[in-house]
């Protein structure tokens, strides 16, 4: 599939501004006006190492390049980074992202979501901007629908999120050829996590709920694994090892320790050599 631009349509269609280009298949788009954020995701392929989610900058001098090359070689030497990768066990084909803005989606409200293609699956996410870049966690709600999933919107009848969809390529876990569901929030408690933040010693988990302290301070509840990506024109990317450069696979990072904080409503996962990849 070849990368296409997005571009924006002048309210009289007279006439149009292209605001970024170097997509691959972004099957959704989400814009959240109270943010001022145009969300765009972008499939795993040639030059997209894995399904991404993308913070498209508006108003730069030149139209900003996500990446995605016409030709096997690189027009540029970077590219506007995702806030988020996310590998392919967990979404391997993301569809639109909407904002939520409605009180009676409880504690999801004012959170980013998405929905994916290939699974048939709808998440959340959790962003922080540090130093001027904003990067982000994802979670997986525990639902599984009928067909893939390309849009959501929130009704304002109801407050609740709707989402629709059918299956294509890739129908994994899908039992039918179209779906279209509502997710609602009951007013039941939803133990759920609702911040990350990143830190120079480890990451910082924000829960909606208190935590049994004893249970959150043991350290082999948690897995905590990290891997590279390479950016080529090959299909997707394989999970490349930040300590053993030139070998693929996940590197496990110890938790030293598990801090419960007072309020029992976060953590802080203590890491050893916390850095980019």
């Amino acid at each position: 599939a070849l990368p296409i631009s997005r571009r924006k349509l002048s309210p009289d269609g007279q006439g149009v501004d292209g605001l970024a280009r170097g997509f691959r298949v972004p099957t959704g788009m989400g814009v959240d006006p109270e943010g001022d954020h145009i969300y765009v995701s972008g499939q795993e392929g040639q030059w997209v190492p894995a399904s991404k989610i993308t913070i498209v900058p508006i108003g730069e001098d030149r139209q900003p390049w996500l990446g995605v090359s016409q030709t096997r070689d690189k027009p540029f030497d970077t590219f506007v980074q995702p806030f988020i990768w996310m590998p392919r066990e967990l979404d391997n084909s993301t569809g639109g992202q909407l904002v939520v803005h409605d009180e009676r989606f409880g504690p999801l409200d004012g959170k980013l979501m998405h929905v994916s293609f290939g699974k048939g699956w709808i998440y959340y996410h959790m962003q922080e901007e540090v130093d001027g870049v904003t990067q982000g966690a994802v979670v997986a709600l525990p639902f599984q629908f009928d067909a893939g999933v390309q849009r959501l919107r929130v009704n304002p009848a109801d407050g609740q999120v709707y989402v629709v969809g059918l299956t294509g390529w890739d129908a994994e876990a899908t039992e039918r050829d179209g779906n279209l569901s509502r997710v609602r929030y009951t007013g039941r408690p939803a133990y759920l996590l609702t911040e990350t933040h990143v830190r120079n010693d480890g990451i910082e988990l924000v829960f909606s709920f208190e935590l049994a302290a004893e249970r959150a301070a043991a350290v082999a509840h948690y897995t905590v694994a990290r891997w590279k990506y390479r950016w080529t024109s090959n299909y997707g990317s394989a999970h490349w090892s930040l300590d053993n450069p030139g070998v693929t696979g996940n590197d496990a990072v110890r938790v030293r320790s598990a801090v419960v904080a007072e309020d029992r409503r976060s953590v802080l996962l203590m890491m050893d050599d916390v850095r980019p990849v």
